[in-house]
């Protein structure tokens, strides 16, 4: 395969790394991530980041992690901006998980309300968690069960 459309080369690292269709590969799939995000595939530079975190097809290298998390961080932002759910939800991961952002519950919440508030299902999930174990928020089980039937009816 050759280089290309950054969509395609995020969707080749994807399937060699899930094995979607093609053997597993991690270290093949992190040089078509590398290779996407180097073309300006903003999607796979959290991937990047927690391959690099994990060692997965990358040597173990938290330097490079932090630099693809926060570098996901800023187009997320971006995104978020701009009214993307989707990428408001992953603010509220890097939040959560202090990748690329402070580690911070209460901004992980506010990002995750945004995105549910906006249809995002996996956000509506994490907020059900959190106003279950009063993380970012009171908790409240009430609230937790309102955005579980939420989650299980969008």
């Amino acid at each position: 395969m050759q280089a290309g459309v950054p969509a395609a080369m995020r969707s080749a690292g994807y399937m060699l790394r899930s094995g979607g269709g093609v053997p597993v590969d991690k270290k093949q799939a992190a040089e078509w991530y590398l290779k996407a995000a180097q073309s300006g595939e903003l999607w796979v530079m959290n991937d990047l980041g927690l391959m690099y975190q994990r060692g997965q097809g990358l040597p173990v290298n938290p330097v490079q992690a932090a630099r693809w998390f926060r570098r996901a961080a800023v187009w997320y932002d971006r995104g978020a901006q701009a009214g993307d759910p989707t990428a408001m939800y992953s603010l509220g991961r890097l939040a959560r998980d202090g990748r690329g952002l402070p580690h911070d519950e209460r901004v992980a919440t506010r990002w995750f309300k945004q995105a549910a508030e906006n249809g995002q299902r996996d956000a509506m999930l994490e907020l059900t968690r959190r106003y279950e174990r009063g993380l970012g928020v009171p908790q409240d089980s009430a609230q937790a069960q309102a955005w579980r039937v939420r989650a299980a009816t969008n």
